[in-house]
């Protein structure tokens, strides 16, 4: 099945890298962030009861976020 959704980057210029393959803050139709980021395990962080089954925990540059907010 395709997915229609409309995304639209809002990583700032700020934080984009040439290669295109770094983190990234995308808006999935004003209801949602799509995040590209590191994957990393949440037991390292003690978050292990707080990422569902269904769910993963990323990590991403501050500026990813803070320069969405600016």
């Amino acid at each position: 099945m395709e997915n229609k959704s409309k995304i639209r980057e809002l990583t700032s210029k700020e934080e984009l890298c040439s290669s295109r393959c770094c983190p990234a803050i995308f808006d999935k139709e004003g209801k949602t962030y799509l995040l590209v980021g590191k994957k990393v395990n949440p037991k390292e962080f003690k978050l292990g009861d707080r990422v569902g089954d269904d769910e993963v925990l990323i990590e991403v540059p501050k500026g990813i976020i803070d320069n969405k907010l600016d």
